[in-house]
């Protein structure tokens, strides 16, 4: 009777070893998961900033004819005096169709943490207006940050 006493205590090795890779089953899983959702976080973050500045921009084209001569124009509390037109070139704006400001403030690139890239001129196929990431690299999809 003592000897089945001493074979019931504690945990059998094979049960231990069943739990062990369970749990290392479960880190494999979370653990990489876990790790790239700052990433993720971060490039939902410059997509949604991108298309509030698009969209402040299109407003700001709406009302005065013109695209703006920096973004910060977009979040000013008075009319810019100048803006840019289609091909670059610096108009006068008239402050009346100006109903600004149009996004408060201003967002950096959440992924480099600089401003992002606003193209006053046509370049290399950019058009005046528009407005990039400054981020260098891809994102976890693989696409390049400069291409959104």
């Amino acid at each position: 009777m003592a000897g089945a006493w001493k074979a019931q205590r504690g945990f059998p090795l094979v049960g231990l070893l069943v739990v062990i890779v369970v749990l290392a089953v479960l880190a494999a899983v979370l653990v990489p998961r876990l790790l790239g959702a700052g990433g993720r976080s971060e490039e939902a973050a410059l997509k949604s900033d991108l298309h509030a500045l698009r969209k402040a921009i299109s407003l700001f084209v709406a009302h005065t004819s013109l695209y703006p001569a920096h973004l910060e124009d977009l979040a000013a509390d008075n009319a810019p005096a100048l803006g840019l037109d289609s091909a670059g070139n610096v108009k006068a704006i008239d402050p009346t169709d100006w109903n600004g400001p149009y996004i408060e403030p201003v967002p950096v690139d959440s992924i480099s943490g600089e401003d992002f890239v606003y193209y006053r001129t046509p370049t290399r196929g950019h058009r005046v207006g528009e407005v990039r990431s400054s981020a260098t690299g891809n994102s976890l999809e693989g696409i390049p940050y400069t291409d959104w």
